[in-house]
């Protein structure tokens, strides 16, 4: 009874409220007091057929917690702004001009409504609250929610052991559930203009904005997973009838062109039923063609009727500006077009859509988004398969890496030299290994990584010809830190007090390769029995050699014969041990041995150097062995990102966390770990967890 009188209570303001504006209506000076004529059949239909809580009780639900406190957040910022983009009154539709608490009635309008759909998930399992379910939405995660709801190691592999294999991975097609809708930023324009068709009484918005939302729009329209999987749909659909309506347009711009024109226009259109987008005659004229709903086999229609019209409306001024545009600047162009011309339209505009409206043409749009949305279903399940693979792999094994500060260039500075003591590391050098070391066993830190070819500078060790015996590394599985005096044994020592494993690149001498030259066809040059290679080794927190991995794949090493494993500036040009391997030259070469690494905590480790990332060997090689935690060391800088992106997306196309180190950054270095995580680190010495 004391919350049923509370809300008495609560209620009686808005009662006092509509009081005089009823009085108003009354004499005539408010006439917003009626519903629209389209809306009172919809909403007796509605509210008659659902059968479930009444509006008040999803209200009281939502404020009580029942909605995520991160959904009601982005509500109360959205409602906040979108009044601005909502039209005046135009013949029967719109809101009183006397309503100081619409902010509040279109908030309980979209909470009621996240509630609604969340009870439509069901009871969740386990006993979890309602607030844990699996959520996705454009208004983001509190920190407090998992993403997923928790599973045991064993459970997890149950599921995923049927579709996974080590050389591909295929969707488990397990049946589709019924999508759910959820709230995202469009959909506050959407129960505003629903609402203006009830003359802002919010019970009645409430179950227009239902029926619009799961009768006209669908549920899988705003469907929460796949997140929007009907609008990716209608999407596609979309750029397929603007090219049949707009030919001279999509030849110009292309298939791929147009489709990301289209696509650019949708986002902004068909998520926010064109408010904020339409002028406010002819918004409403649309408003009403959509709620009739004039086909009932694709009920969505008149969004893609008239976002086509709108642009084949522009066709000649987006001719025009496509011949002197370039593809990059068409995108922004077109939709600056395209909403300029819909802003100054006449009231009395309607689309040219006699042809599109044809049974067989509705029933091939209609089939067209339904394939798009099927193949968007598709991808999405399968990220969402490979994320749980990659959780799942990293069950019990979390570990901190972070990238080293430094630059390889230093190495090879005129105040930096390293003379022809190989085995000697030079005090400018070592001074950039120590501090970071030092500083990553401070904190906690697993292993620390330093970029490709950090010692050096190879044009010295050249010069200075092959080292005595004693001065050269020794095997992998050797307890570095007892070589006392040499660049690893100083190495293996810091790793082993600071108890964190050194990854790190150099130059360093080896055996003479038997190989040929694969473009001249001649043998490498060697001094003695000896040349200089591209190495990368891994030292345990115990001053162990874990590992030594020779660069296989020579980037853009085509040269003129002479030059050909000499210097190319100061870099000398050698191939592995095991075979020569270019990125011209592909696969003509043996496939090189993988090189994996085994770390105190448990993980395997896989190692590759520079281009070695594009290649099938080694680096699928390392994850047909089950590795799916690969080191990537470098001399890339960021050149407007192009490497960065090369980093990121083979870390979240092969499921793997990709700790890089790269050189001659323009922030100074970059550190990506890929996937799970979904993590760049711009700036040295960032810790990646």
């Amino acid at each position: 009874m004391g919350a049923s009188l509370r809300r008495e209570a609560d209620a009686a303001p808005s009662r006092r409220r509509e009081f005089p504006r009823r009085i108003k209506g009354c004499l005539g000076l408010d006439r917003r007091d009626a519903l629209h004529p389209l809306a009172e059949p919809l909403v007796a239909r509605k509210r008659g057929s659902a059968g479930r809580r009444a509006y008040r009780a999803l209200v009281a639900e939502a404020q009580a917690g029942a909605v995520p406190g991160a959904v009601i957040r982005q509500i109360q910022l959205d409602v906040a702004r979108t009044f601005p983009a909502i039209p005046a009154s135009s013949g029967a539709w719109g809101w009183p001009n006397e309503c100081p608490d619409r902010e509040a009635r279109l908030a309980r309008v979209l909470m009621a409504f996240e509630c609604r759909a969340l009870d439509s998930l069901g009871k969740p399992r386990s006993g979890l609250p309602m607030l844990l379910k699996i959520r996705r939405s454009w208004c983001g995660f509190e920190e407090s929610e998992p993403l997923v709801e928790p599973q045991t190691p064993a459970r997890q592999a149950q599921s995923l052991a049927p579709s996974w294999t080590v050389d591909t991975w295929q969707v488990d097609p397990s049946p589709v559930t019924e999508p759910v809708p959820t709230y995202v930023q469009g959909c506050s324009m959407m129960a505003a203009m629903c609402l203006g068709f009830t003359a802002g009484e919010e019970e009645e918005g409430f179950w227009l904005f239902t029926y619009l939302l799961e009768d006209v729009l669908g549920s899988d329209f705003f469907s929460r997973s796949p997140a929007l999987l009907g609008y990716h749909g209608d999407r596609a659909a979309c750029a397929q009838l603007v090219a049949t309506q707009c030919p001279r347009l999509a030849q110009r711009l292309g298939e791929a062109g147009l489709a990301e024109c289209v696509s650019a226009l949708a986002a902004r259109c068909l998520l926010s039923g064109f408010v904020g987008f339409l002028s406010g005659p002819v918004l409403v004229a649309f408003w009403e063609e959509l709620l009739q709903m004039p086909c009932a086999d694709f009920p969505r229609l008149p969004l893609l009727l008239w976002l086509a019209g709108l642009v084949q409306h522009v066709e000649r001024a987006l001719l025009l500006e496509a011949a002197h545009l370039s593809s990059d600047e068409m995108v922004p162009c077109f939709f600056r077009v395209v909403q300029s011309a819909s802003r100054d339209l006449a009231p009395t505009w309607r689309p040219e859509s006699r042809s599109a409206r044809a049974a067989s043409r509705v029933s091939e749009l209609r089939q067209v988004s339904r394939a798009a949305a099927e193949k968007y279903r598709r991808s999405q399940s399968a990220m969402a398969r490979l994320l749980a693979l990659t959780l799942l792999l990293a069950e019990g094994r979390k570990y901190t890496a972070r990238v080293a500060s430094g630059n390889p260039e230093a190495a090879l500075a005129p105040d930096c030299p390293s003379g022809c003591q190989n085995a000697t590391m030079p005090p400018c050098l070592a001074e950039t290994l120590v501090a970071p070391i030092e500083a990553a066993g401070a904190e906690g830190v697993d292993i620390i990584i330093f970029p490709e070819t950090y010692f050096g500078p190879s044009a010295n060790l050249w010069a200075c010809g092959p080292p005595a015996d004693s001065d050269l590394l020794p095997p992998v599985g050797s307890q570095l830190c007892s070589h006392d005096g040499k660049w690893w044994g100083q190495l293996g020592c810091l790793a082993k007090q600071h108890q964190v494993i050194v990854v790190v690149g150099m130059w360093d001498w080896g055996e003479c390769v038997v190989s040929p030259e694969p473009f001249t066809h001649r043998a490498f040059p060697c001094k003695g029995n000896l040349t200089i290679f591209n190495k990368a080794l891994a030292v345990g927190a115990d001053g162990t050699l874990l590992a030594v991995h020779h660069k296989h794949h020579l980037a853009h090493a085509l040269m003129a014969k002479e030059q050909t494993s000499m210097e190319r500036g100061s870099v000398v040009i050698n191939p592995s041990p095991w075979g020569v391997f270019n990125d011209d030259v592909g696969s003509a070469w043996p496939v090189p041995a993988v090189t994996i690494f085994t770390s105190h905590f448990g993980v395997k480790f896989g190692l590759v150097t520079c281009h070695e990332l594009n290649f099938a060997s080694p680096f699928l090689s390392i994850l047909k062995a089950g590795v799916r935690d690969v080191i990537h060391i470098a001399r890339w800088g960021s050149f407007a990102g192009n490497f960065a992106a090369t980093q990121s997306g083979t870390a979240m196309a092969h499921g793997v966390n990709l700790l890089a180190s790269n050189g001659r950054s323009v922030c100074g270095g970059l550190g990506c770990v890929g996937f799970a995580l979904l993590r760049f680190c711009c700036k040295w010495g960032s810790p990646v967890r």
